[in-house]
């Protein structure tokens, strides 16, 4: 087989085991499979974890709940509340003074045309 071919395969070999790939990538793999004993070796070496991920595990009563309270009480302990940082301003200002150098950057169609010296008289 082609090493490239071998590589490329073995890279999607896990979306191929969870049906992830699209219809043609599916089809290319499997026809590698078909004639490559390494790749299938290996893809059958990965086909066990599709057993293990469809095994139910039951999450004890209350834990999000009781997880989510510690967090709540974390935050509430910790004195947390958003501040306003010097920093902060200074990024307001930068992002403000570079909106306003490229307000002047416009298209020669849309600037004034200078006026001659006619006009000013």
């Amino acid at each position: 087989m082609n090493m490239f071919t071998c590589w490329s395969v073995k890279n999607v070999l896990d979306l191929f085991v969870d049906h992830r790939l699209t219809r043609d990538a599916d089809h290319w793999v499997a026809e590698h499979l078909q004639d490559c004993d390494s790749c299938r070796e290996e893809a059958e070496s990965l086909s066990p974890l599709e057993d293990i991920k469809a095994v139910a595990v039951e999450l004890p009563a209350g834990l999000k709940e009781s997880i989510l309270k510690a967090f709540e009480e974390e935050e509430t302990a910790a004195g947390w509340t958003p501040q306003f940082q010097p920093a902060h301003g200074l990024a307001l200002l930068y992002c403000l003074a570079l909106g306003g150098i490229h307000s002047f950057d416009r298209p020669v169609s849309q600037q004034a045309e200078p006026m001659h010296q006619e006009q000013v008289k």
